[in-house]
């Protein structure tokens, strides 16, 4: 469940990764990452976009996401040695 307004607003940024200025769609990858895990639904669906633009943005912010959970996880996770 998303708190007010986070959903859209995810929508919003994710629509503007199609965004004919370069600088909107790097302004919304920045600010997709910023949401972190509630960013990934809309990501994955983004990222089967027919929109070439999209999908490939789309997917390089989930592989980042993915990639600082992953880190996270084995940092919460890691063997301990002694």
């Amino acid at each position: 469940r998303y708190p007010d307004g986070v959903e859209a607003k995810i929508e919003e940024l994710a629509t503007k990764l199609g965004s004919p200025s370069f600088r909107d769609r790097e302004e919304s990858e920045k600010n997709l990452l910023e949401f972190k895990e509630l960013a990934i639904p809309t990501l994955r669906r983004s990222a089967k976009s027919t929109d070439p633009e999209v999908a490939r943005r789309a997917d390089s912010v989930l592989k980042k996401l993915t990639d600082k959970i992953r880190a996270g996880r084995s940092l919460c996770f890691g063997k301990v040695r002694i």
